[in-house]
C-alpha cells in the first residue's frame, strides 16, 4: 500500500519559498511607504512655504512671516527672526521616515546629469548614516575640483558639535574618489564621537 503525503524536504522547500515571497512583499511595501512619506512631507513643506509667503504679502497682523527648518520638523514663525519659545509659532512635524540634512554640493554643475544623480545618492546615504548614528552631526559639504590630466579632487567638510572634520581624495574615477573621501570623513566623525563619549 502506497502512502500519499509530503516529505519533510518538500515542506521545508515550500516554507522557504513562502518566506522569500513574504520578504519581497514586505521590502517592496517598505520602499513604497518611504517614497510616499517623502512625497507627502515635500508637499507639506511647500504648503508651509506658500502659507508664509501669502501671510507676508497680505501683511497679516502687520508682520512678515518666515519658515525655520529643523531635522524632523518645520516651524512657521511671525517676525523677522525665529524665536523658539514664541507661542505663536506653528510647528509641523515631518513623517518619522523623513528628515532634513544640511548638505552642500559645489563644483558638480559641469558633470553629466546621470553622474550627478549617483553623486547625490552616495552623499545622501552617507549624510543619512551620519545623522542616524552620530549624535551632533550638523552638516556635510562636498566640493569637486579638476586638477588637470583627468584627475578629480574631492574635498569633504563635515561639521559635528561645532568641530570641522575634513576628508580629501583624488582619482580619475569620480565615484571612487567621492566614496574614498566620504569614508575618511566617516572614520574621523566616529573617532571624534568616541573621544567625546569616552
Amino acid at each position: 500500500m502506497k502512502h500519499k503525503g509530503f516529505t519533510v524536504l518538500e515542506i521545508l522547500v515550500a516554507i522557504s519559498i513562502l518566506a522569500l515571497a513574504v520578504s519581497i512583499v514586505a521590502f517592496s511595501f517598505s520602499k513604497l511607504n518611504s517614497s510616499q512619506a517623502l512625497d507627502k512631507s515635500a508637499d507639506l513643506v511647500i504648503s508651509i512655504l506658500d502659507e508664509a509667503r501669502s501671510l507676508t504679502l497680505s501683511s497679516t497682523e502687520d508682520s512678515q512671516y518666515g519658515v525655520f527648518f529643523e531635522t524632523s520638523r518645520v516651524v512657521l514663525f511671525r517676525g523677522a527672526t525665529y524665536s523658539q519659545p514664541d507661542p505663536a509659532n506653528v510647528v509641523t512635524s515631518l513623517h518619522a521616515l523623513v528628515g532634513m540634512r544640511n548638505i552642500t554640493l559645489s563644483g558638480f554643475s559641469e558633470r553629466d546629469f546621470t553622474e550627478l544623480i549617483v553623486v547625490k545618492k552616495i552623499v545622501g546615504q552617507y549624510a543619512r548614516r551620519f545623522s542616524d548614528t552620530i549624535p551632533g552631526f550638523e552638516a556635510l559639504k562636498v566640493a569637486l575640483t579638476e586638477e588637470g590630466h583627468g584627475t578629480l579632487a574631492i574635498h569633504v567638510h563635515a561639521r559635528m558639535h561645532n568641530h570641522d572634520l575634513l576628508g580629501e581624495a583624488q582619482g580619475h574615477n569620480l565615484f571612487v574618489a567621492l566614496d574614498s573621501a566620504l569614508k575618511r570623513v566617516d572614520e574621523e566623525l566616529r573617532k571624534r564621537h568616541d573621544q567625546l563619549t569616552a
